[in-house]
């Protein structure tokens, strides 16, 4: 499974299990950072992605990948990682890389009814970084 196949199960995967009351949480959010336990993904749906609730979710969500380099991301074949820093789920792993097209079209797709979006990992980026600076927040 590549990058793009493991956010799609990803998305697919927390409308089925989230709750209509998590999934509306993200509506409510300006922005993302998968760095920070309380702004990334399964932190806003949760209230922390260290709680119990966000461990349930990310084990019945997502396979958790290395923030690699961005070219092997987007080729290489994913194998499962045990959750541990440096590693991210594909919407995470999504965050450092796409564009804010993309991202927001996923917000869209988690919040809303319609079809799954296109991703183009041709589109992604390097890294935007790791350290805790404002410009590396996700604005959506």
């Amino acid at each position: 499974m590549n990058i793009i196949n493991a956010l799609k199960a990803e998305l697919k995967n927390l409308k089925k299990n989230a709750t209509a009351k998590e999934l509306r949480k993200l509506s409510r959010m300006k922005k993302l950072y998968p760095n920070d336990s309380d702004l990334c993904l399964y932190g806003v749906m949760t209230g922390n992605c260290w709680s119990e609730r966000a461990e349930k979710l990310i084990r019945e969500c997502c396979t958790y990948v290395s923030n690699s380099d961005t070219e092997k991301l987007k080729t290489e074949k994913l194998k499962k990682e045990t959750r541990r820093p440096g590693f991210y789920s594909p919407f995470e792993v999504m965050l450092f890389h796409a564009p804010k097209k993309q991202i927001r079209a996923a917000m869209r797709f988690l919040r809303e009814d319609g079809d799954m979006p296109v991703f183009d990992t041709s589109k992604w980026e390097k890294d935007r970084g790791h350290d805790d600076s404002e410009e590396n927040y996700v604005k959506i």
